[in-house]
Formats: C-alpha cells, sequence, structure tokens
C-alpha cells in the first residue's frame, strides 16, 4: 500500500491508492505513538499529540526538531554545486555554504545579534539603515555601553569611531575617511602609536586649511621634517642628520640668506650665537665655554665683598684700594672640600705659589653661592705719596709704585678636583696729562691738577688717561700709546702743554692733524716732583717730561708717538 501524507498537518492530502484502485480517507490518520517509516522501525518521522514533529527524535521540544548526532541536522539543495548544511556542535551552530550568502532585510530594518536575551541591552552586533546613513556597532559586552561603530555616508564618507562611557570621563575618538582623500583624526586626548609612524616624502606641504597646521617630510637626500602654519609658513624643523635649529661653522655669517634655513648659526672662533633681527640686521651673543668638571672658570679683584665691579685693570698710582678676590667656578658642589689656597703677588703672574699665602676664611671660605665666590676681607694697597714710601708695608710690600701690578693665584678643591687659576694684571699707573699753563715754564702744581680734576679721557681741552687699559705694561706707552688729543689754552695768553712720567721717555714724533711736524713748536721741560708740585690726584710725586708750546692762546689737536 503507498500513500502521501503531510506531516505539517497530519492529514492526507491525496488518494490513499491500492493495487492501482484510488479511494480517499475521510478522517484523520492515527500513528498511536509511531512512526512514519520507510522500513517500518522506530525512526523517521514522529508527530506527537500536539502536532510537534521530531525527525529522529521521539519527543520533539518544537514545532520541528531534528536530531542527528553525526551528521548535519539539515541540508538545503539547490544541486550538486549549491547547498547549504546546518548542524549543532557542541551547543553551536555551524553553516556550510556552498556558494554566496545574500541576506535580504527589508527596507528600514535592522539586524541584531543578541546575548542572553533580546533586550536593547543584550544587543552585541548590529547593522542598521536609516535614510542614506548605514551603520555596524559592535558592542563590547551585554549591558556595556561602550563599542565600536563604523558608520557609512551617502557621500562615500566613512567615520570610525570607539566610545568608553563607562570610565569615570567619558570619552570617544573618531577616524573619518573623506572620498576626496582626507583622512581626520578626532582624538578627545591624544592620537598613539605603538611602532615608529613613516610618513612619505613630498615637494611641497598641502593647500592650507585655518587652525590646522601641517607635519610632513620634504624630499630631499636625506629628506627633512618640516612643519606649516595654516597661514602657510614653512618651518623647517631638521636638515640633514641634525636638527634645523643651529648652524655650527668656524666664521660669522656673512650674508642675511645665511638664516633662511637656520634661525641661529654659531661661530666657533670668536664663540658667538648669531641670529637674525631682519631683512638687513644680525645680532650675537657671545658664549662662555664650561667645563663638564669642576674647575675655575675666573679670578678677579672686585671692588667689594659683595662682589660690586670689577676693579679696573688700570689704576691711577699712589690711590688706597681695597681689593677683594672674586672665583667663578665651573660645576661646583658647595660646600668646597676645604678653604681655597690664595697666593697674592706683586709683580708676578705666573701660576707658581710665590708671593703672600692667605687661607684665612674670611678671604675666601668654603661655601660659595651660585657658583661664585667673593673674599669677605679685602687685599689692602695703601696710599703712596712717592716711589720710596713704604709706610703699611707689613710682610709682604703692598705699596705700588709706578708700573707695578697685582695678581692672586688661588687654588680650589672640589670633590677630590683640585684647579688653580691666576687673575689678570691689575696695575698701578701714573697719567698722561695735557692742559693749560700761563707760563712757558711749564705748568704749575694747581694747573698740573687741573687736567686731573677734568677727568679721565676727557675732551674739553684738558684731562689725563692711561697710557693702556689692561695686559702687559712697558715705559714706552706713556708716549707711544698718547694718541691724538684736543688740547686748548685757557686764554690767550697761555699756552699748551703735555706731558707723561719721565720713565716714559721723549716723544718720537709731534704733529698736527694734517700730519705736519711740530715738534719744534714745543719746547722740553723735565720737572721733578716735591712736596708742592707735581702731584698726581692722588697725591703721588713723580717726575715728568713736559711739553709746553712756543706760542700762546693756541688750541690744536696734537698727534703724539
Amino acid at each position: 500500500m503507498a500513500f502521501v501524507f503531510n506531516p505539517f498537518t497530519g492529514t492526507l492530502d491525496q488518494k490513499l491508492v491500492v493495487e492501482g484502485t484510488s479511494s480517499e480517507i475521510s478522517g484523520n490518520l492515527v500513528l498511536n505513538d509511531g512512526y512514519i517509516s520507510n522500513d517500518g522501525g522506530d525512526e523517521g518521522i514522529r508527530i506527537d499529540n500536539n502536532g510537534k514533529v521530531g525527525i529522529g527524535v521521539a519527543d520533539p521540544d518544537t514545532t520541528l526538531e531534528i536530531l542527528n548526532a553525526s551528521a548535519a541536522q539539515l541540508k538545503l539543495t539547490k544541486d550538486d554545486t549549491y547547498y547549504t548544511t546546518f548542524a549543532m556542535e557542541e551547543g553551536a551552530l555551524e553553516m556550510t555554504i556552498a556558494g554566496g550568502l545574500d541576506l535580504n532585510i527589508g527596507g528600514g530594518q535592522n539586524f541584531r545579534i543578541y546575548e542572553g536575551g533580546t533586550g536593547s541591552s543584550n544587543q552585541r552586533f548590529l547593522l542598521s539603515n536609516s535614510g542614506l546613513t548605514t551603520k555596524m556597532r559592535v558592542s563590547a559586552s551585554t549591558g556595556s555601553a561602550d563599542y565600536f561603530e563604523a558608520e557609512v555616508e551617502d557621500d562615500g564618507a566613512t567615520t570610525l569611531s570607539t566610545v568608553d562611557s563607562d570610565s569615570a570621563v567619558p570619552a570617544s575618538g573618531h577616524l573619518t575617511l573623506d572620498p576626496d582623500g582626507e583622512l581626520i583624526l578626532t582624538p578627545v586626548t591624544e592620537v598613539k602609536s605603538d611602532a615608529p609612524l613613516k610618513i612619505k616624502e613630498a615637494a611641497d606641504a598641502v593647500a592650507d586649511t585655518a587652525a590646522y597646521g601641517q607635519l610632513w617630510v620634504k624630499t630631499a637626500t636625506p629628506n627633512e621634517l618640516y612643519f606649516t602654519t595654516d597661514a602657510g609658513n614653512d618651518i623647517q624643523i631638521t636638515s640633514g642628520t641634525d636638527l634645523s635649529v643651529i648652524l655650527v661653522q668656524s666664521d660669522q655669517p656673512t650674508a642675511i640668506s645665511e638664516f633662511d634655513d637656520y634661525p641661529f648659526i654659531y661661530g666657533t672662533t670668536y664663540n658667538r650665537l648669531y641670529h637674525k633681527v631682519d631683512g638687513a640686521t644680525m645680532a650675537y651673543e657671545t658664549m662662555t665655554e664650561v667645563s663638564f668638571t669642576f674647575s675655575i672658570s675666573d679670578t678677579t679683584f672686585r671692588t667689594a665683598s659683595s662682589g660690586g665691579s670689577e676693579t679696573a685693570n688700570v689704576i691711577l698710582i699712589g690711590t688706597a684700594t681695597n681689593m677683594y678676590v672674586d672665583v667663578n667656578y665651573n660645576n661646583d658642589v658647595s660646600p668646597l672640600d676645604g678653604a681655597p689656597t690664595i697666593h697674592y703677588k706683586k709683580n708676578d703672574d705666573g701660576n707658581d705659589t710665590s708671593g703672600a699665602t692667605d687661607t684665612s676664611s674670611l678671604h675666601l671660605a668654603t661655601s660659595t653661592s651660585g657658583s661664585s665666590h667673593t673674599s669677605g676681607t679685602a687685599f689692602v694697597v695703601p696710599a703712596t705719596t712717592s716711589a720710596s714710601d713704604s709706610s703699611s708695608d707689613g710682610a709682604f710690600s703692598r705699596h705700588a709704585y709706578s708700573g707695578d701690578y697685582f695678581t692672586v693665584r688661588v687654588s680650589s678643591t672640589d670633590g677630590g678636583v683640585t684647579d688653580t687659576d691666576v687673575s689678570e694684571r691689575y696695575t698701578f699707573l701714573n697719567g698722561i696729562v695735557w692742559g693749560s699753563c700761563a707760563a712757558t715754564t711749564g705748568p704749575t702744581a694747581a694747573e698740573f691738577l687741573e687736567s686731573f680734576s677734568a677727568g679721565l679721557n676727557a675732551t674739553g681741552g684738558k684731562g689725563y688717561a692711561f697710557p693702556m687699559t689692561s695686559g702687559s705694561f712697558s715705559d714706552s706707552y706713556y708716549h707711544s700709546n698718547f694718541g691724538s688729543r684736543q688740547i686748548t689754552a685757557d686764554s690767550g695768553s697761555e699756552y699748551m702743554f703735555f706731558g707723561w712720567p719721565d720713565q716714559g721717555g721723549a716723544a718720537t714724533t709731534i704733529k698736527a692733524p694734517n700730519g705736519d711736524d711740530i715738534s719744534g713748536d714745543f719746547r722740553t721741560l723735565q720737572t721733578f716732583g716735591s712736596t708742592s708740585t707735581y702731584p698726581n690726584s692722588a697725591g703721588y710725586m713723580e717726575t715728568y717730561n713736559v711739553y709746553v708750546s712756543t706760542n700762546a692762546g693756541v688750541n690744536l689737536e696734537v698727534t703724539v708717538t
């Protein structure tokens, strides 16, 4: 007997055919807990009293339940090439698709994947469309508002977003890919990369955008890093293998164009740092070389225990002078290992231990301040009236006579490192003088002092000067360094004069501004200082060679060598 049975309705849809003769069953087909089976065994299709259909299972839990523990439970076939199988393996649904997968969702509808329920908080994956925008969102976990999202606009612009709303400070970051080639990053705080970032070199920056700067690599060998402002200003950051900040070279810049690639240029010859001021001007600062180990960078005499100004390298002879030692260090750590050793030296600038030694803490103690060290007790050069004055000398001759100089040698130790330094020379000299006198026999003491009262390097027709400002002194400097001086007679009846200490020797030439030799217009006098004549403003007496004009009432610039 053969028949056709509809397992979904539980009824016979066709006539029951017996031996070629057709007939109909008017009622339901009752299985009595049996199966529809090819061989009549307990396998195949079973329908329970609730109409639930089981294939391979006796007690189906749903309208249709299929059980096969060894192979796929369901296969949808078009032909031998295109088919799909569905299989449950260890609680997971496996789909084998021989061909593509087309998922057709109704307009305005969404595709979702949930975990543990179908509430909005259980959503893990969402594919949605709204108007002309399509969005894909992947949630971090159930019940979490943290997610990754990709959104595509109708113009093709794509935005990738990450949202962290569970943290104490909610944050989100965005990456936008525009069809015009722009890549737009909008993080809340920073952009990070765990690997080096490579930027392709280019000939120029791209077009400027207000409120945006550009970091780019310019084509060169090797290529160069640039920053371009939103106003189009190209700022070079690297040049060759160095930062494009300071160019180090031996000479100073000779053209303003040298600053086109570098804001600063350092010239090693003169230790100067140059920078551009404008299109035609530069400025510089002289740099000081500093050692990375402890050392004495400079030793000077100062005018006060607080440091004050540096004592002049040339001092008017006879002047009572307090000289305070000042030492500057490189990389010292106060306090020093011990009080520095000081040697005050007269007419000696050698780096040896001759001279007067003073290690009293009142001169230089162990504590330094700001890498500077100034003595609290002065080295006193007493007032001197003449070359024979030796009062108040003590064990060490501190009187200074014409041409005498003092130096100081300091030895300091810090961290076990010892360094020594000798100061420059501080020389005591008398003045070169020029002025006006009433007699051809030369100036009186009062007229002589008027030159000192007029001031050092005065320009009013009378004054005094030193034959040098620093370094080593030679007696001949008194006349060879006289130079050109404007000398003015006070009245039509007075005479011009000029002179210097007699150890300076005689003038080599005396000339007018036009170069004419006018030595014949002056008579030479040698005057000897005494208790009443020819003291300088400090009271020091000395013999002078004085030249007095033969004509009265003369005003003239005189050049003497």
